[in-house]
């Protein structure tokens, strides 16, 4: 296997390309392109941006035409060739030269940051100076140097250790502060599925006080999946940088935040969900740049960060306890630690996401929550690797609650209906007059508060982005015609969404049907025929960074039990 300087040297020597070409000049731009295309394979990506593929020690690095790695390679290999540098404006009519040949006469291929989806399999770079990557299937992994798909490396990517076959998702409890066993599940099951090129992914929201290891743990999760020199990143100024740092990264960790615009509130929610993003062209007056981009999202900050419904109605909330002085580490010897179980974890990981497309398939719920994909992603693995069934389902379950209760609290006008219908079955009429209502039930400084409706267009907004919170609260919005604007408002059930959602595959259905049955008032949630195995949802004390919970603690929130007032869900 040559080198690139090697190719272009034996390329020089065989057609001479130098100064003189059957007698005539030959300009530096057409030597430069002459050696570009007689080492290097040239072609554009799905969004017509030119790339260069050059063989570099038996693997292939993805370059674009316009990074300064690309210019650095033309002034090497043209100095080594020719012993001189060529001028910089010829190198760059030689760029552009290239570029016309790579998106005129060169193949497509698709572009992926760090995850990709191949025949079958999900590919992972790791980003590494020999350009490995890990293919995962429902059969196994294994780290390749020549991988099926096309990656990109931005600056600021850092890499993977080498995967360890054997090693275990559990290792990396030890380097969270989390407060119970339910946060672990649903941190875990967070994790997996941003080894998933396509979303949708929840919104990972870490809250807690001063000393309770918030950006620890934004920061170790991002670094399990995607490395970089910055891992963690304050709030983007607009949208603009958002889109940058998306394009530039997989996992997007935003650190001590204090509160979020509505701007960026709705441009997370199409990052998590998926949506066009877009921006003006650089140095452009009349062109843009559209994103279609889904990625994962971690926010931490002291108070809770969002507090928009459909928002909310998207993240994974967890409060991390104070760590107490005598269990704190140094930093030091705690990213030394985490440095060597790193390969460990990515193993376990690796095997968690094998495990989840051997058994998604045969993975069906009863009822789909908004995040639909992610649950059925988290139950796969859940069964794939053993891990306790349903108990996914009862912390998600759990924690969407939460989630609604934080949703309808942070609206003024949420809370005002609430006091509405608290004397009352039902309320209709036009908006106008439910705001004259509503006035009477708030405070007079409520009303000159900026969140306040002023006229019914404005109330009617807010009730279509509370409305889903307020239907799991029990009390359902229903809105007739537009020119009308007349709404009626019901007391109802609190709404199932994802409380009675119990999972099964295939083969759970083999032996004996499954009956899922809808919550009843006493707060009982779907249960399956027998046997009935009742999965609690017990708090333990926190485990601090650096502790593992004591033996006893393993397996105590899963037993059979019999109080109807304490079980959540049966299976």
């Amino acid at each position: 296997m040559t080198t690139p300087i090697e190719a272009a040297k034996r390329l020089a020597k065989e057609h001479g390309i130098d100064d003189q070409h059957d007698g005539k000049k030959v300009s530096q731009t057409t030597q430069i392109v002459d050696m570009v295309k007689g080492s290097v394979a040239l072609w554009h990506s799905d969004e017509n941006e030119p790339f260069a593929t050059i063989e570099n020690n038996e693997h292939h690095e993805n370059w674009p035409l316009k990074s300064r790695a690309f210019r650095d390679f033309i002034d090497f290999n043209f100095y080594t060739t020719h012993g001189k540098a060529p001028n910089s404006q010829v190198r760059q009519a030689a760029i552009s030269t290239l570029g016309g040949i790579a998106r005129f006469d060169g193949p497509e291929h698709k572009v992926w940051t760090r995850g990709a989806t191949g025949e079958k399999s999900i590919i992972l770079d790791l980003g590494d100076a020999n350009w490995n990557a890990v293919t995962i299937g429902p059969n196994g992994w294994a780290v390749t140097n020549q991988p099926p798909v096309k990656f990109r490396r931005p600056k600021s990517m850092q890499a993977l250790p080498a995967p360890k076959h054997g090693g275990g998702l559990t290792l990396l409890r030890e380097f969270l502060n989390l407060a119970s066993d339910d946060d672990w599940v649903l941190a875990r099951a967070w994790l997996v599925q941003t080894m998933f090129e396509k979303g949708p992914y929840p919104v990972l929201t870490l809250h807690g006080e001063a000393g309770s290891a918030k950006s620890t743990a934004a920061r170790v999760l991002k670094s399990c999946v995607d490395p970089t020199i910055a891992p963690l990143r304050s709030q983007p100024r607009n949208e603009h940088d958002l889109l940058i740092a998306a394009k530039n990264s997989w996992v997007i960790a935003l650190d001590n935040l204090s509160n979020l615009s509505s701007w960026i509130s709705d441009a997370l929610c199409r990052l998590a969900t998926g949506g066009g993003l877009a921006t003006r062209e650089l140095y452009s007056d009349a062109e843009e740049s559209i994103f279609d981009v889904q990625r994962p999202v971690i926010l931490n900050g002291i108070t809770t960060l969002a507090n928009r419904g459909d928002l909310l109605d998207r993240c994974i909330l967890l409060t991390l306890p104070v760590i107490a002085e005598n269990e704190r580490r140094t930093e030091e010897d705690f990213w030394d630690d985490f440095a060597q179980a790193h390969p460990a974890i990515l193993g376990g990981l690796l095997d968690a996401v094998v495990g989840a497309l051997r058994e998604l398939p045969a993975v069906k719920l009863e009822r789909l929550p908004r995040m639909a994909d992610f649950a059925r992603r988290a139950v796969a693995a859940e069964v794939g690797q053993g891990w306790k069934r349903g108990e996914f389902m009862t912390a998600y379950a759990e924690n969407r609650a939460g989630a609604n209760d934080t949703a309808v609290e942070a609206s003024m006008v949420a809370t005002a209906i609430i006091e509405l219908m608290a004397s009352r079955d039902e309320w209709t009429g036009a908006m106008t007059k439910l705001l004259t209502e509503l006035n009477y039930f708030v405070d007079e400084a409520i009303i000159r508060r900026k969140g306040w409706p002023v006229d019914g267009a404005r109330l009617g907004q807010e009730l279509r982005r509370t409305a889903p919170n307020l239907r799991a609260s029990g009390i359902d919005i229903h809105f007739d015609t537009p020119s009308r604007r007349v709404i009626t408002i019901r007391k109802g059930l609190h709404s199932t969404d994802i409380t009675d959602l119990p999972s099964q595959t295939d083969s759970d259905t083999t032996t004996e049907e499954v009956d899922g049955h809808d919550s009843n008032p006493d707060g009982n949630v779907g249960s399956y025929s027998k046997p009935k195995i009742t999965v609690t949802s017990n708090r333990h004390d926190h485990i601090g960074v650096g502790q593992w919970p004591h033996d006893s603690d393993v397996g105590s929130d899963s037993k059979i039990h019999d109080s109807s007032n304490e079980k959540l869900f049966e299976y």
